[in-house]
């Protein structure tokens, strides 16, 4: 219920966003598409998808045909009116597709060397900094190359490969936030859970 209600508000305020585009060519409000609740099911549905593999249920949108939310994503990255959905028809696209997979028995990782399924076993540990953090590093890259050369045009896949390149700091960013912000903030968490239910059980030990 809390997924659905989360998307239901999410895909509101995108369609908020793609009416008010076409009405007055500004996606409106900064407080609307800077709201976590404009991402919020997006990111909540690949944790869904987890607790569903792990506990064995049917993952979300299961039932949905593996073509279509790959479609709906590829169809709203090129219409404009619809491009605010994009995001998150990619996120319902990568759930549907990694369904199938796991339910295919997915053993990729046999087949390749181990030192990159140790890189990929590290990316996803680290993966929620990782969103956090590239965007605001690949964003620095044209300044930075901007201001080392002033005046020049680099090629755009030249200047791709310069994003590309990013990639060693920001896993090395991610994993120190991971291992001194995240893991704490966890911890924390975890610690005022099992306070209140231990005042809870005090408070009430026939409940």
């Amino acid at each position: 219920k809390t997924l659905l209600i989360l998307g239901v508000v999410e895909i509101g305020m995108r369609a908020y966003v793609a009416i008010h585009y076409e009405l007055h060519g500004t996606h409106g409000s900064y407080w609307i598409i800077g709201s976590p609740l404009f991402y919020w099911f997006s990111w909540s549905v690949g944790a869904a998808a987890a607790d569903a593999f792990l506990h064995r249920r049917e993952l979300p949108f299961a039932k949905v045909p593996v073509w279509v939310f790959p479609v709906l994503t590829i169809l709203a990255a090129n219409i404009r009116p619809l491009a605010p959905f994009a995001f998150v028809f990619a996120a319902l696209a990568t759930i549907s597709i990694m369904d199938r997979l796991l339910k295919g028995g997915m053993t990729w990782t046999s087949k390749v060397p181990k030192w990159i399924a140790n890189h990929l076993r590290l990316a996803g540990l680290v993966s929620y900094s990782i969103y956090l953090l590239h965007f605001p590093v690949v964003t620095l890259v044209p300044r930075i190359v901007e201001k080392f050369f002033p005046g020049q045009h680099f090629h755009p896949l030249l200047m791709m490969l310069a994003c590309v390149a990013t990639w060693v700091p920001v896993l090395v960013g991610s994993w120190i936030f991971y291992r001194f912000l995240e893991l704490p903030s966890i911890e924390l968490g975890k610690r005022v859970i099992r306070f209140r239910s231990n005042s809870s059980a005090a408070r009430w030990p026939d409940a």
